[in-house]
């Protein structure tokens, strides 16, 4: 079991992987029990989140990108179409099911995304307080005592030029044609 946990993929095995697990998911969900939607979307919510925590943090965002790639995807086993009409019906049926659907696809995604934005902002604080305690650790017992600086000497200033010296503009280096 910690070898899964400790898998990482990258966006674009994350994306093969939850696209391939989609249309798998579909062809079961028509074999065994009669194309249900409802099992279908559940599977979808599963898969997302599962893509979220398998993806490596830097890909961490396309989670959500491919979630309703892969929903629509696998969305073409399940519908099936009656086998008699081509391709127009087979396009006309994956578009109604995706509009009756949508809550499905709308939910999946958000919550694959709010799952990928907590991620990213754990994954970041996380690195923050790591970075805290280094600095804490190098900077040894100085950092726990601050002392008292010493206030600086002013400088003494420069007395003024030639009248008129300080608005003339610099001369140029390039000799004139």
């Amino acid at each position: 079991m910690t070898r899964l946990a400790a898998l990482r993929l990258t966006a674009l095995g994350g994306g093969l992987l939850t696209i391939t697990a989609m249309v798998l998911l579909a062809g079961l969900a028509r074999l065994l029990l009669d194309a249900s939607t409802a099992v279908y979307g559940g599977c979808f919510l599963v898969v997302g989140l599962a893509s979220v925590v398998w993806v490596r943090p830097a890909d961490v965002f396309t989670a959500p990108v491919v979630a309703p790639i892969a929903y629509a995807a696998g969305l073409v086993l399940l519908t099936g179409g009656s086998g008699g009409g081509g391709f127009g019906e087979r396009v006309m049926t994956v578009v109604t099911a995706l509009a009756v659907e949508a809550a499905w696809v709308y939910g999946g995604t958000l919550a694959t995304a709010l799952a990928a934005l907590a991620r990213r902002a754990t994954l970041a604080a996380a690195k923050r307080r790591a970075r805290e305690a280094a600095a804490r650790r190098t900077a040894g017992p100085k950092a726990q005592k601050p002392q008292a600086q010493k206030p600086q000497a002013q400088k003494p200033q420069k007395p003024p030029g030639p009248r008129g010296a300080e608005s003339a503009p610099p001369r140029s280096r390039r000799p004139a044609r």
